[in-house]
């Protein structure tokens, strides 16, 4: 919806800003979508008389104009040939340089209308009158209008017009809205055409009011109505088609104009004939159903009811008779057969979104006024055909109803000023109840507690005020999630991240499966089932693994070989309430990723891809992995035992990792490689409450990375270097890590190569700083695993 801000004035007495008008617009619930100002760059546009003409030599397409200024005479180049002396217009300076055209110097240059004002339609000089002050400014003497774009929902049609909008601003006291006064123009004669409507049409035309207008004269309409189509974008084409469209605008009242010359009988309202042709004012030829509401002469259908007129019976500057049209049609119906023929139009846009019923009459009226005003003529009296629907309806508001739906009290009386601002009617009868009867144009007044909302709307939702709830019957909880459903959480955030899928399996197992991972003192016997619901699920689990594996082979049986999945989920150990431990499991089978060209092929995935997975979820909650231990003895048989590891926090049991037995995977018919791992969340939980995260601390200083590297025996684990390296010193050393392994020295021995990086906290380090704490680092790896600093091999001679 587009309107100017001099024609919303016609309606509102209002000294508000532009800013002002736009915020209350938006805090009552119409987006402002844009608001085009007038550009402060016309500052520079002066107003010049042309004074003297001559041809340019070199151009026989360009003359030369001397202009006078207000201030001097200047000389501009110009291409419009059609500018005469003493004729006035705008000359635009951008600044005191001059340009030279084909060898002129010219000052300056003219705008045509189109240039200075979105809309027009002409590209020659823009011609002033001949009374405009010469030297003013274009803002001085150009009646150059800010456009404001505004979105209306669809429950309010009252405000496609700007009468509307108006209103709306009145209410919120930006204004005093005038209220537009419709004088009955009176019937000379009886109007020689008449309109009938079906029975089956009379339900989709509740009313029909026509007049017939003879001795007009259509031509272009005045300029002050083409500029005000143009600001919001329509093309005016002639003084009857700019009053619709006008009035279309103005009060949200479609209407539509027949040359009835071109009529052939009188009109009736219907339904039209299946397979029925219309030709339309567009130049398109719809083929109609007989579900499709038409206004037709003996001829046939002339105009789509409610969406666009027929070509054989529009106006043109020859029209001399015409017969207007203000009816009322049913929302669904124009609905429907806008959707079925894609016409997009405007009165489609306000008629499906239903006009107000006690305006047909008011419509014809003004329209009538207008023809005259603008194209003269005689009106005959109206032909109504059909009466106006009954609208009016009482709703009760209680105020009690009011403080429960809203938070807050209002006084009655505030309540009715804010409801009779927009056309209703209050009384109150009694002390805590309103009765309230909506005007006509409010279809979305049907409720009580719409009549509420509106209200609050009026008051601004920003004045609502901000009050907790409270009730001793209903408390609200503080926490929604417990701390273990939110570690939880957080930990399939972790894996997903990662790469891996959840995955949800049965808590059943077969029995033959469960057997698999038994004993060795670990949690997990296999609980029988006393009722399976198959000899397939007779066991609940004592692993989340053996179910995840099996969902791994089937994902490779249907194609897909490479699997990370993982669930959070019990693992039961015994029938009791409480046996049974939660756990978040994985598995990864096939490759690590997929082939690319860069690389001659994938990398399966190994042991330390499950290990990175297991880590990643003690350091949710906090725990340094710098102190975690691995551990080789204290694994489940389920694992490879070369090739797994169980991961400490001093003596607390936190998982385990590592591939999967080769045994279970030849039992349970999966794919190698298949690696694993498993958390146990409950000796987590007993962590995080005596973990609390260190503060962070920033040093100003860049750290210093330096490497070493270290010959020991094989049997020498790789993580107790790395201890050993990190407390020599744990206040500046703040990452170790391997990043190179050579096992070509001779028999039992390796080269462990390590990344130490030194922070400092209060000065930068010097040379001999980071030479002691060297010295001292390789002493204690040496003290804990009696790995020797590798030096340089030399050649002799």
């Amino acid at each position: 919806m587009k309107f100017t801000l001099s024609w919303l004035k016609e309606h509102l007495e209002t000294s508000a800003s532009i800013k002002e008008i736009s915020e209350s617009l938006t805090m009552r619930g119409f987006e402002v979508e844009s608001v085009k100002e007038v550009d402060s760059f016309l500052e520079n546009f002066t107003v010049v008389k042309i004074i003297k003409i001559e041809p340019h030599l070199k151009s026989d397409k360009l003359i030369v104009c001397h202009v006078e200024t207000g201030s001097g005479l200047l000389q501009v180049i110009c291409d419009d040939l059609n500018v005469r002396i003493g004729m006035k217009s705008l000359l635009a300076r951008q600044s005191s340089k001059e340009e030279t055209i084909h060898g002129l110097k010219s000052h300056g240059m003219f705008f045509s209308a189109r240039e200075l004002q979105p809309g027009e339609d002409s590209f020659r000089v823009l011609e002033l009158p001949a009374d405009t002050p010469t030297g003013a400014t274009a803002l001085e003497v150009l009646a150059l209008d800010p456009v404001f774009e505004i979105v209306v929902t669809p429950n309010r049609p009252d405000c496609l017009g700007v009468q509307g909008i108006a209103r709306e601003l009145a209410a919120t006291g930006l204004g005093v809205f005038k209220t537009a006064l419709s004088v009955p123009v009176p019937g000379v004669y009886v109007s020689p055409l008449t309109i009938t409507r079906t029975l089956a049409a009379e339900i989709a035309c509740p009313m029909f009011v026509g007049r017939f207008i003879r001795g007009v004269q259509n031509g272009p309409s005045p300029l002050w109505l083409q500029r005000r189509l143009m600001a919001v974008g329509l093309r005016p084409v002639s003084a009857l088609v700019d009053i619709t469209n006008l009035l279309s605008l103005d009060a949200a009242r479609p209407l539509h104009i027949f040359d009835s010359d071109k009529l052939k009988g009188s009109l009736t309202i219907r339904f039209a004939l299946k397979g029925e042709i219309f030709h339309a004012i567009n130049d398109k030829k719809y083929i109609l159903q007989n579900d499709m509401l038409v206004i037709a002469d003996n001829i046939g259908p002339q105009s789509l009811a409610g969406l666009i007129g027929g070509k054989a019976t529009a106006c043109s500057e020859t029209t001399v008779n015409v017969f207007l049209e203000s009816a009322l049609f049913n929302p669904t119906c124009i609905a429907q057969t806008g959707r079925l023929l894609s016409i997009e139009s405007e009165a489609r846009y306000r008629f499906e979104r239903g006009l107000d019923p006690a305006a047909v009459r008011r419509g014809a009226e003004g329209a009538t006024r207008l023809i005259i005003d603008l194209c003269g003529g005689e009106a005959s009296t109206l032909v109504i055909s059909g009466t106006e629907p009954a609208w009016r309806r009482t709703l009760s508001v209680r105020l009690e109803r009011f403080r429960r739906l809203t938070g807050f009290n209002l006084p009655a009386s505030i309540m009715r000023k804010f409801l009779n601002a927009v056309g209703c009617t209050v009384i109150i009868e009694e002390k805590n109840v309103l009765t309230v009867v909506p005007p006509s144009w409010r279809h979305d007044l049907e409720a009580e507690d719409n009549i509420i909302e509106e209200i609050v709307r009026l008051h601004g939702y920003h004045n609502v005020p901000s009050i907790p709830l409270s009730s001793p019957c209903f408390p609200i909880s503080t926490r929604v999630l417990t701390p273990s459903q939110q570690r939880q959480s957080q930990i399939r955030r972790t894996l997903a991240a990662r790469g891996m899928l959840e995955t949800i399996t049965l808590s059943f197992m077969s029995s033959k499966n469960a057997a698999l991972f038994k004993g060795c003192g670990f949690k997990g016997c296999g609980i029988s089932l006393a009722n399976p619901m198959s000899a397939a699920l007779d066991t609940l689990r004592p692993s989340l693994l053996p179910n995840l594996i099996l969902a791994a082979r089937r994902n490779a049986t249907y194609g897909m070989p490479d699997s990370a999945l993982f669930e959070i989920g019990p693992q039961f150990y015994g029938d009791k309430p409480g046996e049974q431990q939660l756990i978040a499991a994985g598995i990864r089978t096939g490759y690590a990723g997929q082939r690319h060209w860069s690389r001659p092929s994938p990398r399966s995935v190994d042991v330390f891809d499950v290990k990175a997975d297991a880590m990643a979820i003690p350091a949710i909650i906090g725990v340094p992995l710098e102190e975690l231990q691995t551990d080789r003895v204290s694994v489940p048989p389920w694992y490879h035992p070369g090739r797994s590891g169980a991961l400490q926090l001093g003596p607390i049991i936190l998982g385990w990792f590592g591939e999967i037995h080769p045994l279970i995977i030849r039992t349970l018919d999966a794919q190698s490689p298949l690696v694993g791992f498993e958390i146990l969340l409950e000796n987590l939980s007993f962590l995080n409450e005596k973990l609390s995260p260190p503060p962070l601390n920033l040093s100003p200083f860049h750290p210093v990375v330096r490497d070493f590297a270290f010959v020991m025996d094989n049997t020498v684990p790789a993580e107790k270097v790395l201890k050993a390296a990190r407390d020599s010193h744990k206040s500046l050393i703040v990452a170790v890590h391997v990043f190179d392994l050579y096992e070509g020295l001779e028999e039992n021995r390796k080269s462990l190569a390590i990344s130490v990086t030194l922070q400092p906290t209060k000065k930068p380090f010097t040379d001999k700083d980071i030479e002691s704490l060297s010295s001292h680092l390789i002493e204690s790896v040496f003290q804990a695993t009696g790995a020797m600093l590798r030096r340089p091999q030399r050649n002799s001679l």
